[in-house]
């Protein structure tokens, strides 16, 4: 069965439980300032955007495996500086 999505922001409703359940972990970890917005703008924009023919369990699965390094990277060079970056909940 092919599902699929009209908007990105339907396609974010259904995925939120795996990208609040991998915020979780990493506030877990220690990664206090990782946010759901700020996981969901890095995939997008740096992963998602970047393949074709996604199903829904290969982005789960990238939220779940997502490479903290390089998301971190993401929040500090494009995040912050643009001020959407907030440091509260």
């Amino acid at each position: 069965m092919k599902i699929e999505f009209e908007t990105q922001e339907e396609l974010y409703k259904r995925v939120l439980p795996a990208l609040r359940s991998k915020v979780r972990e990493l506030k877990n970890k220690g990664y206090d300032d990782i946010k759901v917005t700020y996981l969901w703008s890095y995939l997008a924009a740096e992963v998602f955007s970047k393949t074709n023919d996604l199903t829904l369990a290969d982005i789960v699965s990238h939220i779940m495996h997502v490479d903290v390094v390089r998301l971190n990277a993401y929040i500090e060079n494009n995040l912050k500086r643009t001020g959407i970056y907030q440091n509260k909940e």
